[in-house]
Parts: C-alpha cells; sequence; structure tokens
C-alpha cells in the first residue's frame, strides 16, 4: 500500500494520468473557441506577463508540501529554463528523495528504488508541464476548447474551459471572473485529479501562485511556496552518470 502511495505522490504532481485518451465534439462554435482564448491573454496580463509571455529565462523554487494525514515534513525544489529544461526534487519524509529532470533531450527519473528513463508516453503527457511558457503556448497544449460555461470553482465564480490537450486529454480549466487569473486545472481519467492555485503573489514582477492544493483519488497534498527567484538555476538538468553508463 506504500509503495502505491508513493507512486501517486510523485506521478500524480507531475500531472501523469494515463487515463482513457478520449475524442470529445466541440459544443462550441469555432469563432466561440477563438473568443474564448482570450481567457489565457487575461491570465498573462493578470500575472503581469503580457502576450509576450514570463519575460525570464527561468526560474527556481522552493517550499514544502503536506500531504494531509500523514506526520513529518517533505520539502520540494523545482528548477526550469526555457525552453522547456525541467528539475524537481521531492525529499519525502521517512521514505527518501524523488527526483525527475529533463535535459532538453532525455527525460529521467532516480528514486529510492532505482533510475529510469520515461517512456515516450510518460513523456507527452509532461510536455505541457515542463513548458517554461506555458500559457503563451496554449494554443500547442490545448489545441481544443470543446465548451464554455460559468461556475463556481474554490468559492469563486470562474469561466470554465473545457479542453482537449495535445495528447487527446480533457481537461477543464477555470479563470476567475473577477480577476482574470487562473483558479484551477481538473483533468480526467481512471483517477481524477483536481488542482486549485491560491495566494498570487508577486515574485519580483510577476505574480505567481504560493500555496496551491491538489487531489488525486484519495491523496490531498498542500503546496507552499518558500522561496521563488527568477533567472538563477543551479541544476544540472542531465541524467545521472550511472543511468547513462546503465543504457551503454
Amino acid at each position: 500500500m506504500r509503495a502505491w502511495w508513493i507512486t501517486v505522490l510523485i506521478l500524480g504532481w507531475m500531472s501523469f494520468h494515463l487515463g482513457c485518451k478520449k475524442q470529445t465534439a466541440p459544443t462550441i462554435s469555432a469563432e466561440e473557441a477563438i473568443a474564448a482564448r482570450s481567457h489565457f491573454e487575461r491570465h498573462l496580463m493578470a500575472i503581469g506577463a503580457g502576450s509576450v509571455g514570463i519575460p525570464h529565462t527561468g526560474l527556481k523554487m522552493n517550499g514544502s508540501m503536506e500531504v494531509m494525514g500523514q506526520t513529518g515534513k517533505n520539502l520540494f525544489a523545482i528548477e526550469q529554463k526555457i525552453p522547456n529544461l525541467y528539475y524537481v526534487r521531492i525529499s519525502l519524509s521517512g521514505v527518501g528523495v524523488f527526483e525527475r529532470g529533463y535535459d532538453g533531450q532525455q527525460f529521467w527519473e532516480r528514486t529510492p528504488r532505482g533510475s529510469r528513463f520515461l517512456s515516450k508516453e510518460e513523456v507527452a503527457s509532461l510536455e505541457s508541464t515542463i513548458d517554461f511558457q506555458r500559457w503563451k503556448n496554449h494554443a500547442q497544449w490545448y489545441p481544443t476548447i470543446t465548451q464554455v460555461f460559468e461556475t463556481s470553482f474554490g468559492g469563486e465564480l470562474c469561466t470554465a474551459l473545457k479542453v482537449q490537450t495535445h495528447d487527446n486529454r480533457e481537461e477543464t480549466l477555470f479563470f476567475a471572473k473577477q480577476s482574470g487569473l487562473l483558479m484551477g486545472i481538473e483533468k480526467s481519467g481512471e483517477t481524477k485529479s483536481v488542482v486549485r492555485y491560491g495566494q498570487y503573489l508577486p515574485q519580483g514582477d510577476i505574480k505567481m501562485p504560493t500555496y496551491w492544493e491538489e487531489k488525486t483519488g484519495d491523496i490531498h497534498k498542500i503546496w507552499r511556496v518558500e522561496q521563488l527567484e527568477w533567472d538563477r538555476n543551479e541544476v544540472d538538468f542531465r541524467p545521472p552518470p550511472s543511468l547513462l553508463e546503465e543504457r551503454r
């Protein structure tokens, strides 16, 4: 049971869901879908980025992660660099360290149980997550908008966009009607996942969520950002040398 929980914890946060891929016919016209994309632009304006995207070359952030019902303090660190270099490290209390990284060519993972390269299907599901300019490139990662409606999300009135992702998965994005900020994402699949963003605070010239909650099945996690720095990277995004040796 503990091994299953660890898998859900790590892969759930990384937005990796291998549910059934579905094609959903749009219920709105092409013109309405084009108009709906203004919500992505409004979000970029609300965080201070504008249509050109985030005006930085990378970021480094760290903080803590709480798993409801579990004891101990868990820590995380994330680094990104344009266009899509990515590294995440999660230290689980009493369990060990979990890492994932992408160096522009290879996506790798290292856990207390071993190291490996990710499969093509896993990489495809993570491509949008590792894009530093994800919201500027919304048309690439969310090529089809199937429905637009108003609803309450996290106690706030939102415009919801039901979309088809680049790898044919269904998601619903919730944008606050008043501020335009992205308030959360609901992902369909064998296990439903919901992320709710909060506490958008200025980090230099850009507002970023410094708190978010994620529920994947029965697992409820709370993430808190304690430090964020722009244009700074300290990690080597490349796979561990031991993993490269195993491939030879």
